[in-house]
């Protein structure tokens, strides 16, 4: 009775490798097949990805619209001209349309 290894050292080179071929393209096959099926997950997630930086993007805007407005108001306490303040006050209220403005973004 003859093993594995005596079957495959009786076999001819050409037969080996072809053997050898039809293996690799197996593999080959197999890892495209792979690869391909897990594309579908890759697109969702950058999906997902893309949608979470447009969050990340508006709360940003939101950050620094509040930051501005803190800092217009700090000013403020410390102002003595009429017209500065007047320039203040209508710089927040910008900074709050453009806040109330940006509340849809959110899906």
């Amino acid at each position: 009775m003859e093993t594995g290894n005596d079957i495959w050292m009786n076999l001819k080179f050409k037969t080996k490798l072809q053997a050898m071929v039809a293996v690799a393209v197996v593999v080959l096959a197999v890892t495209v097949w792979f690869g391909l099926s897990r594309m579908s997950t890759i697109a969702r997630a950058e999906a997902d990805v893309s949608t979470a930086v447009k969050r990340v993007k508006m709360l940003n805007d939101l950050k620094n619209d509040l930051l501005r407005i803190r800092l217009n108001l700090a000013y403020m306490i410390f102002l003595e001209d009429p017209a500065k303040l007047a320039t203040k006050a209508e710089d927040i209220t910008k900074l709050k349309q453009s806040i109330n403005e940006g509340d849809g973004l959110l899906p």
